[in-house]
C-alpha cells in the first residue's frame, strides 16, 4: 500500500487575503468635453462636482445657455480629479481607505472618453439638454495585502452615456479608454 502525504505551502502568503468592495467612494468630476466634427475639444461644463459613485451613476446635466457653441460633436472626454476619497464599512463606521493606482498617474486628473467617434454626430444648438453619464464597477476594488488595506480604481469603465436633446448616445466598456 501506497500513502501519500500531501503537504502544500501558500507561494505568496499575506500577499493578497481578500478583495471586497467599497461602502463610498467619491470622486470630483473636473470637467466634461465634446468633440466638435472639426476636432477641437469644447469645455462644456466645469462642474468640479463630487459624486459617491458607489451610491449613484455620476454625470452632469444642463441646458446649453449658449456656452457650448451650436455645431456637430462626434465625441466625449469626461476629466475626473485623481483625488478618490474611498471608504469601507467597518462594523457600523466608515474607514477611510488609501488608495494605489495600477499604473502612475501622469497629471491632475483621470480622462474618460470614447476610443472613436460617434457613427453620427449630436447636434447642438442653443437651449440643447447635454448631459452625460458613467457607470463604473467597483467589484474587487479593496485589496487587503499583510497589514494594509487599500483602494485600487478600476481601469474599465462599465458604459457612458452622453444625451443631447432627444438623441442619446451609449458607449460600452470596449469602446471607452480611461487615461490615467
Amino acid at each position: 500500500m501506497t500513502v501519500f502525504v500531501l503537504i502544500s505551502f501558500p507561494l505568496f502568503p499575506k500577499l493578497t487575503i481578500a478583495a471586497i468592495d467599497p461602502a463610498s467612494c467619491v470622486v470630483v468630476i473636473e470637467s466634461i468635453e465634446l468633440k466638435n466634427s472639426s476636432g477641437q475639444w469644447i469645455t462644456v461644463a466645469s462642474p468640479d462636482h463630487p459624486v459617491d459613485v458607489v451610491a449613484q451613476e455620476p454625470g452632469f446635466s444642463f441646458f446649453n445657455n449658449g456656452k457650448v457653441p451650436p455645431g456637430r460633436y462626434v465625441n466625449f472626454r469626461i476629466n475626473l480629479s485623481e483625488r478618490f476619497k474611498v471608504f469601507i464599512l467597518n462594523g457600523k463606521n466608515f474607514r477611510p481607505v488609501p488608495v494605489k493606482f495600477k499604473k502612475s498617474v501622469s497629471g491632475e486628473k483621470i480622462e474618460i472618453y470614447g476610443t472613436q467617434d460617434f457613427d453620427e454626430p449630436l447636434v447642438v444648438n442653443k437651449g440643447s439638454f447635454i448631459g452625460v453619464w458613467f457607470k463604473l464597477d467597483f467589484h474587487g476594488t479593496i485589496h487587503q495585502a499583510a497589514n494594509s488595506v487599500y483602494f485600487m480604481p478600476p481601469d474599465k469603465i462599465d458604459r457612458v452615456t452622453v444625451t443631447v436633446d432627444e438623441k442619446t448616445k451609449v458607449l460600452e466598456c470596449e469602446k471607452i479608454a480611461v487615461s490615467f
